[in-house]
């Protein structure tokens, strides 16, 4: 065979056994026979059309390349295509640059092959390819590879699903009323307030072909109500879940997981031997874990014994094939003959191979040394993962470690006990796999000082959210959102902590802290709830605490457009601030009253309300502030069409906010002076500085100022004399403001009205009808690329 430009059938073999399936999976595959697939590998048969574009997906080639393949196939070309040597399923998307493409979804890369599941893998992939069924719940013992398989599965299929294919892991949270907003944060789909969030994720999911891999979802079953309501709604939406018991609902397909295959304990011939899916597995993980690691006949056997008695539960052996490292298979053996009689209990409900697991984690623990042991169980304090920072901090505080904390957690990770990945900006992060996580669980519990290292904690993630806090209006505001949202479980975890030991003071000053990234991000019915849950309290707080909560509990308010009770929280907030002396909290109360008065059409009020905070900022000499009240005066003066004085008080902002390195400031000046621009008929100003406030906000995920600066460019599309290109952005920025449930103040809502009557009187209703559709069908991504290329 020439492997440089191997034929048609020679490279279909070639691909076939590089993602290890067998003849027969890919015939079922691609619903032909097995007998067509050897036919088609020998090349004494070319495939119809059809298969050809069945195989192309079965063998994971992006759809951009399927209808190359499809003419390879049926001879129209006579080499291979160099593009078919980049197989990674994406999916393209493009405004003026047919080579851009995005991966759809989140779905983690793998770092170890899948061993032992090539019928099951090749089984799901037949189901979701069939698309009849639409619930897949793998169920199984804890440990036996639900997630890997239904991770492996649903990258094999991502072609299949081109709005994305998406992995939810569930196991940070446990109260299930947090799977549904879980779901709608991955996927990015906002909360409306005082509207279910089921039905927004159904109206947003409606017409959407894609992917839900809900990860572990037994322990919070009472949200399958929620998932029935999904699939009700959507009919294209398939979801894959993964838990230790079915769900139980209609229409559910279980597919039951099992161990890998092990040997009687008669058999012995080495070549048998190897043939087991589970002695597999240990050899190569063994051979990862230590490089020399070479096995003969005899411990051939011995591997096959630990095996069978490890039940073929595959993180079981991965744990024992990391000992390897100190123990040869001989000697694990005979640690598991002393150890597995003590350690077979459990409660007598549990399954037996729950009961085998626990017992092989048990068995871990123990040859873990003191300090190892003391460590592990702390780590369970965190969720969703944590960094080294964060271990040295929290779980060393009182200094009773004697060695290093780096050193303990290298040799976690090394004995399969702890896993490290990585961040979004490279940094080693450390998270325990879930059945790992709840035994760790267990040995917390048990330690005399649990209370101390959550309260060490709860204390390091306020720490860490009031730093985080300070640097949001800077320099760098990017990262620390994205750092943020790392830390998401973990910062959920404290506030449940504080108030679970009624430490509200505490957990007033984390919710402050957060407040900002709750509001930038969309945490807005979340972080209210949050406000609300910790003032609803007798207890005697600091004046200056509780103002700044009721000044956020005011400005989330204001999204909805509730302006009376926002008014009464600021007014509060106000007189609290000035009670407490408090000139920065009765600054941003000022501030707040004056955006809730200018939204309720009353520009002249607003002014005196931001004047007085540009004063009590000025004498403060927070350059920052000032930029912010300048920003929104300038707002005020362009309502009332003083466009001369609106200039020069949106450059000061813009000048001060550019020296601080505020991003957000930035973008708000910019947009501002766009709207003046436009007004005042500079139409090359307004689309280059109303571009530069979009991609500015796009960068910092701000949906909700994204979709009033779209509405500014469908204005300006108007003025240029593009009405279809007005009604499409004009119709983008409606959807998603529906999304996220944003209303418009009576200025913006006046120019709203009075750009769709332009564009109505401009477009017939065919080419009218086309253009909304357009806009209302894009994403808030592709939305902004369609709106930037404009600039370009």
């Amino acid at each position: 065979m020439d492997t440089d430009n191997p034929s048609f059938g020679q490279w279909v073999r070639q691909r076939r056994q590089a993602l290890h399936l067998t003849q027969q999976q890919l015939a079922a595959l691609s619903s032909c026979a097995a007998e067509t697939i050897r036919k088609i590998e020998s090349d004494l048969r070319s495939p119809s059309p059809k298969i050809a574009l069945l195989i192309a997906q079965a063998l994971q080639l992006r759809p951009n390349v399927h209808q190359t393949f499809v003419r390879w196939a049926r001879g129209d070309l006579t080499y291979v295509p160099a593009l078919l040597n980049d197989s990674a399923p994406r999916v393209a998307l493009s405004y003026g640059d047919p080579q851009v493409e995005l991966r759809v979804g989140n779905l983690p890369f793998t770092t170890s092959s899948l061993v032992g599941r090539d019928l099951d893998l090749s089984t799901l992939q037949r189901i979701l390819v069939q698309g009849r069924i639409r619930l897949i719940t793998l169920t199984g013992p804890g440990g036996v590879g639900k997630t890997r398989l239904a991770l492996a599965a649903a990258e094999a299929q991502r072609a299949s699903f081109p709005d994305g294919c998406y992995f939810v892991p569930l196991a940070p949270i446990t109260d299930p009323d947090l799977v549904l907003s879980t779901i709608a944060k991955t996927i990015d789909v906002n909360e409306i307030p005082g509207q279910p969030l089921w039905l927004t994720l159904q109206t947003f999911l409606r017409d959407k072909v894609m992917l839900l891999v809900l990860d572990n979802f037994e322990h919070v079953l009472a949200a399958c109500t929620d998932v029935v309501n999904l699939l009700q709604g959507a009919s294209r939406l398939t979801i894959l879940a993964t838990s230790r018991i079915p769900l139980h609902l209609q229409g559910e397909h279980e597919y039951e997981v099992h161990p890998l295959a092990v040997p009687a304990r008669t058999e012995a011939d080495h070549a048998t031997l190897l043939q087991y899916d589970a002695v597999r597995l240990f050899i190569e993980r063994a051979q990862a874990i230590k490089g020399n690691f070479h096995f003969a006949n005899g411990q051939t056997a011995a591997i096959a014994d630990i095996c069978a008695r490890l039940d073929g539960l595959p993180l079981a052996i991965e744990l024992a094939a990391a000992r390897v490292k100190i123990l040869e298979p001989k000697a694990l053996l005979q640690r598991l003959d002393r150890r597995l009689p003590m350690l077979t209990g459990g409660a007598n409900d549990l399954p037996d191979r729950h009961r085998t697991l626990r017992a092989t984690i048990d068995w871990s623990y123990n040859l873990l040394e003191p300090e190892e042991q003391t460590l592990f169980a702390r780590l369970a304090v965190f969720a969703g993962g944590c960094s080294l920072e964060a271990i040295e901090e929290v779980c060393n505080a009182a200094a009773d470690l004697s060695l290093p904390v780096l050193d303990l957690v290298q040799s976690l990770v090394n004995k399969s006990m702890l896993q490290q990945v990585h961040d979004q900006q490279g940094e080693p992060r450390f998270e325990m796999l879930e059945t790992i996580y709840e035994y760790a669980r267990e040995r917390l519990t048990e330690c005399h000082n649990q209370n101390d290292v959550a309260n060490q904690h709860a204390m390091y993630y306020l720490r860490l959210a009031e730093a985080a806090e300070r640097k949001l209006t800077s320099t760098g505001q990017q990262a620390q959102l994205q750092f943020l949202e790392a830390e998401h479980e973990n910062f959920r975890t404290a506030l449940h902590w504080l108030l679970q030991q009624e430490q509200r003071e505490t957990a007033l000053y984390l919710c402050n802290a957060l407040a900002r990234f709750w509001w930038i991000r969309g945490y807005l019915q979340e972080g209210y709830d949050w406000l609300e849950q910790v003032l609803d309290t007798d207890e005697v707080m600091s004046e200056g605490l509780r103002a700044r909560a009721l000044y956020w509990v005011g400005i989330l308010t204001i999204q909805w457009g509730n302006y009376t009770a926002a008014e009464q929280k600021l007014s509060t907030s106000l007189a609290l601030s000035q009670q407490a002396s408090d000139q920065y909290t009765e600054g941003l109360a000022l501030n707040a009253l004056g955006i809730v008065t200018n939204a309720q059409g009353h520009p002249e009020r607003a002014q005196i309300w931001y004047e007085k905070g540009i004063d009590l900022y000025r004498s403060l000499n927070n350059q920052e502030r000032v930029a912010t009240l300048l920003n929104n005066l300038g707002y005020t003066r362009l309502m009332q069409q003083a466009y001369e004085q609106a200039t020069t008080l949106l450059e000061e902002s813009l000048h001060l906010s550019r020296e601080l390195g505020d991003e957000e400031g930035i973008a708000f000046a910019l947009n501002n002076l766009g709207l003046v621009a436009l007004w005042t008929n500079d139409l090359a100003h307004a689309q280059s500085t109303l571009s530069e406030s979009l991609a500015r906000f796009w960068e910092l995920r701000d949906q909700r100022n994204c979709a009033e600066v779209l509405e500014g460019l469908a204005a300006l599309a108007v003025a240029e004399g593009k009405p279809g290109r007005a009604a499409t952005l004009l119709a983008a920025s409606q959807e998603l403001r529906t999304m996220i449930a944003t209303v418009r103040t009576a200025y913006q809502q006046q120019h709203y009205v009075a750009t769709l009557a332009t564009i109505r009187s401009q477009l017939d209703t065919p080419n009218l009808t086309l253009a909304l559709d357009a806009g209302k069908a894009m994403t808030l991504e592709q939305a902004t690329r369609y709106a930037l290329d404009a600039a370009d």
